[in-house]
């Protein structure tokens, strides 16, 4: 089983979450949303542990920290826009998230296949 396996299939749920919560079906998930969110959800744990010790020399490790940051700022966006109550920016938001989210999963998966 891939080392990464539970803490990607966390990852996505909680992404599926977020989506879900602006569409007002379910609360946000806790780690979303803060200023330093990507440094406490169990995703940004692992790429500032162990995925930074068994990945960091990759030179795809720094994009992958980079799109994951990304993501954090486009939840952060698109929460805004729902405060705001403008419901179709925050979905396009959470459509941006959705797309840069298929896009790291892809490289995350890429990456730690790579392994010897």
């Amino acid at each position: 089983m891939d080392v990464l396996s539970p803490i990607l299939e966390g990852h996505i749920l909680r992404v599926q979450m977020f989506l879900r919560a602006l569409r007002h079906q379910n609360p946000f998930p806790a780690h979303t949303l803060e200023a330093d969110a990507e440094d406490f959800c169990h995703l940004g744990r692992w790429l500032r542990g162990e995925g930074l010790f068994n990945f960091g020399q990759s030179p795809d490790f720094a994009g992958i920290v980079t799109r994951h940051e990304r993501i954090h700022q486009l939840a952060r966006e698109a929460k805004s826009f729902l405060d705001e109550e403008d419901d179709e920016a925050a979905l396009y938001q959470g459509h941006l998230l959705e797309l840069e989210n298929r896009l790291l999963v892809a490289e995350l998966l890429a990456m730690t296949r790579k392994l010897p």
